[in-house]
């Protein structure tokens, strides 16, 4: 009897210490506290085929458990639905992403972007800690494009924007601002940066013989004070004309693309983004008008198809070093530039990020296409651009009898606001140094 009472006994002891320990274990996470959550935030809304999915972010130090958070949706039908609700001992590691998908069933609603949408994140006692409304951070009736998505920008504690590629379980990447100027090498190294920045200026295009007059620790130098005030560079290349002399892109002797060529500029364009040049822009990416002159069906060589294979080529060279590097091309602002110069919107805009149709209202002679043509031709592009985004070029000078005279202040935001008219999406001055700078801080607003 006493051996079975000291094993009853010995059982009870053990279950004792037992049940402790699954509670020390429970208790190892605990919830954390509404304000010690104020870190979690909406990071990412996706929609999708598959039904979409929206990204949570933990911008803390500190890992979390957020056991009990609620997320909730609202839309043309629902109201405060409640499309997911954190189980016990959900936990988020600091800096770290969780994506609640409507395909593996984290969220039990499609996300649609072609209504109204809004999506809270609120925590177990109520408590709001973050809200995206689409309609007014980004715009009402404001799609993103398929395989993009609305993302903060900065990542995790920036304002909303919508991005050509979503960044599931990444830091998001995107173009937060849209206005861009083409610069002289002469004109980079003295410009007034912060100027430029205050009147809404987040782009150079930076003429690449910038890096052939001064030192390489020069030009990075300069490039990272642009940085610091955020503009993006871009180098300025001009791929098939150079010392005032086009190069054709077509081999006419063996009837095959010039790929000795493409190599080069590829090389070159290479070496930029692994120095960490963030943009890289195309200029004189076409033939001077002779484009027919360099077919040769037979051989499956074409004019526009060396400007296309260019275009390819180069950005998977570049995207295998960084696949965020923004690429953009000038292209003539003509409606048969595929004939002429073999430039083709459509299968360009599958490579490249931004279209820049240079279009100049002002002639040589003193005349005005109006502000009609100028908008008119930005759908144009826009309407053949496929993924790509459209920037429309426009001059900061005009002509006055044979002289080039700059615009005002006034005179150039108003060129630039007939693009609110258009389907256009951003500007892109030419050129820095003529005219005087308006300012274009809230164009797009």
């Amino acid at each position: 009897m006493k051996i079975k009472q000291w094993n009853i006994i010995g059982v009870g002891i053990f279950c004792l210490l037992l049940f402790s320990s699954c509670d020390s274990k429970e208790n190892k996470n605990p919830s954390a506290s509404p304000e010690e959550m104020n870190g979690l935030v909406l990071n990412e809304v996706c929609s999708s085929p598959n039904g979409g999915w929206i990204e949570l972010y933990n911008s803390t130090n500190n890992d979390m458990n957020f056991s009990g958070l609620k997320v909730l949706l609202s839309d043309d039908y629902y109201v405060n639905k409640t499309v997911y609700t954190a189980p016990a001992q959900t936990t988020i590691a600091a800096g770290t992403y969780k994506i609640l998908s409507r395909e593996h069933n984290d969220i039990d609603t499609d996300i649609k972007t072609n209504e109204s949408l809004e999506i809270s994140l609120v925590a177990a006692n109520g408590m709001i800690l973050d809200v995206f409304t689409r309609d007014t951070d980004i715009g009402r009736n404001k799609n993103h494009a398929e395989g993009g998505s609305y993302s903060r920008l900065p990542n995790g504690a920036g304002k909303w924007f919508i991005t050509k590629t979503a960044t599931q379980n990444e830091e998001n990447f995107g173009i937060t601002n849209r206005n861009a100027i083409w610069m002289w090498s002469v004109s980079a190294m003295n410009a007034p940066l912060a100027n430029l920045v205050n009147n809404g200026i987040g782009h150079i295009l930076l003429n690449e013989q910038f890096f052939k007059s001064y030192t390489l620790e020069q030009a990075k130098a300069r490039i990272a004070e642009a940085e610091n005030l955020g503009i993006t560079v871009h180098v300025w290349f001009q791929c098939f004309y150079t010392d005032e002399k086009w190069i054709s892109p077509v081999d006419d002797i063996n009837q095959r693309y010039d790929q000795e060529l493409f190599d080069d500029i590829i090389k070159r364009a290479e070496d930029y983004v692994r120095m960490g040049i963030k943009g890289i822009h195309f200029d004189y990416i076409r033939f001077g008008g002779t484009a027919p002159n360099h077919n040769f069906p037979e051989k499956g060589v074409t004019a526009e198809g060396a400007i296309t294979e260019f275009c390819k080529q180069v950005s998977e060279a570049v995207r295998r070093i960084n696949k965020h590097v923004i690429l953009s091309a000038a292209l003539m602002a003509e409606r048969s530039g595929d004939y002429y110069y073999g430039q083709n919107p459509e299968t360009m805009g599958q490579y490249l990020d931004i279209l820049m149709p240079m279009i100049y209202r002002y002639t040589e002679t003193g005349g005005d296409h109006g502000a009609l043509w100028a908008q008119s031709m930005a759908d144009y592009f826009v309407g053949r651009a496929g993924k790509a985004e459209v920037w429309a070029g426009t001059t900061t000078y005009k002509y006055v009898g044979t002289n080039i005279a700059g615009l005002t202040a006034e005179q150039m935001v108003n060129d630039c606001r007939v693009f609110l008219n258009s389907k256009a999406t951003g500007v892109v001055l030419f050129r820095f140094g003529l005219g005087n700078m308006g300012d274009l801080t809230h164009l797009w607003d």
